[in-house]
């Protein structure tokens, strides 16, 4: 970032300035993963995707306190969005977005996604699940009506109408989002780690012991605070120091590096995911009740796909949900099935695009690249709608070719393949 948009990020910082979309994308001019094709092609992606969120949307919710309790922060301000990162898949998510507003551009019931995008911050993440499932169904030739009613006399809306060739469905989505008790528990773990972090810098210590969770920030500041001293007296007589924290645990501060297997650790609450996930179930069906099949594609949190089940068990959680959403889904003859899947997720090795059928259900496991590196895991399960073997076969389709969508979205677009867009050294 050169010294003049340093300055003027300062200034936002301060609350002095507005943050533009010129400055959230200066960097781009500068990207080293982009070809000169490529710089053009995302500055013209963002000046599409700020025309749909408007000139003003980064400023109106821009949080000046970002460590303020229950902020959840400006998405296009993280990693996964921010061109100040200067990686591939940054770009490819901007170039994407950008892609499916314009292929999207004329579908009836569009305007309404867009006021309430600009309106509120918590309709971003659910308009991007609406854009996405339209957008994987257009390749596959179904046409995409948002917001449309099931039931041309009544009052509800759904999110989606997908029709195809005398077919059609309706689809519902929701993206999960975790409860302030779990991000208290977790904005608390952190701040754990980084001192223990810091004692290890500043003292060559390391600290290995579980703590229960503190009763409130400043009796977990008061606590963290007494390490220091014991930090620096076990570096300077290299004798072990325990200590415990008022509110429960044991830690212990040793010299040198840790060992292998040493570890630390503090509870997070858990919420019950199956009651959030049942009660979303069973009021989208409300919402989506009519003559057409009904649809659900549910995002839940990348935590609670990392935490429901170890790696060498996957198989065997997979297939008792699988079984348990059935059950749930059967209670609703117009559900033709459940999409549920959670953000993709960066890997270091290869994944091949796979569905694995699951013996004891109808239900499938998608293992789907959506950008490489980035992964993501999706489960399949058929509602008892006569439609739902078909219609499911179609969303396979869709989620197992989402890597190579945004070339055929370019192609279709007459713009250039993003293999163009891209330094070698890139990849």
């Amino acid at each position: 970032m050169d010294a003049d948009n340093a300055e003027r990020w300062r200034a936002v910082e301060a609350g002095g300035l507005p943050l533009t979309w010129d400055l959230w994308s200066s960097d781009v001019r500068q990207s080293t993963v982009l070809t000169s094709a490529g710089r053009t092609a995302v500055v013209d992606a963002v000046e599409v995707i700020a025309s749909f969120l408007g000139e003003d949307w980064l400023s109106r919710f821009l949080p000046l306190d970002r460590n303020k309790p229950g902020a959840r922060g400006l998405p296009l301000l993280s990693f996964r969005w921010w061109p100040a990162n200067d990686v591939p898949t940054t770009f490819d998510r901007l170039l994407t977005f950008a892609a499916r507003l314009r292929l999207l551009a004329g579908s009836p019931g569009l305007v309404p996604v867009r006021k309430a995008v600009r309106g509120s911050l918590g309709n971003f993440e659910h308009s991007l699940l609406q854009l996405e499932v339209a957008a994987l169904a257009l390749r596959d030739g179904w046409r995409a009506t948002f917001e449309p009613k099931p039931d041309p006399t009544g009052t509800r809306v759904t999110d989606l109408r997908l029709t195809r060739s005398g077919d059609s469905m309706l689809v519902e989505v929701k993206g999960f989002q975790l409860d302030d008790v779990v991000r208290a528990d977790l904005r608390l773990a952190g701040i754990v780690s980084q001192a223990y972090l810091a004692l290890q810098l500043e003292h060559d210590v390391y600290v290995s012991g579980d703590i229960s969770s503190p009763t409130s920030r400043d009796e977990l500041d008061g606590w963290l605070t007494t390490l220091g001293p014991l930090a620096a007296m076990v570096a300077q007589d290299q004798q072990p120091r325990q200590s415990q924290p008022p509110f429960g645990g044991l830690v212990e501060i040793r010299a040198g590096l840790p060992a292998n297997g040493t570890q630390h650790s503090m509870p997070i609450r858990r919420r019950d995911e199956w009651a959030r996930i049942t009660a979303q179930i069973d009021a989208k069906a409300e919402q989506g009740r009519g003559a057409e099949p009904l649809w659900l594609r549910f995002e839940e949190t990348g935590q609670f796909w990392s935490l429901a089940a170890p790696p060498d068990e996957r198989l065997e959680w997979a297939e008792s949900w699988a079984a348990a959403l059935e059950r749930r889904l059967s209670i609703h003859e117009h559900v033709a099935g459940l999409l549920l899947s959670g953000p993709d997720q960066a890997i270091s090795r290869s994944r091949l695009q796979q569905a694995f059928q699951l013996e004891r259900s109808s239900a499938a496991v998608l293992s789907c690249t959506t950008s490489s590196p980035f992964w993501r895991e999706s489960l399949i399960v058929a509602g008892p709608h006569s439609s739902a073997i078909e219609q499911a076969e179609a969303w396979q389709r869709w989620y197992l070719n989402e890597d190579s969508w945004l070339a055929w979205a370019h192609g279709a677009l007459g713009l250039a393949p993003p293999t163009k867009l891209f330094a070698a050294s890139a990849h």
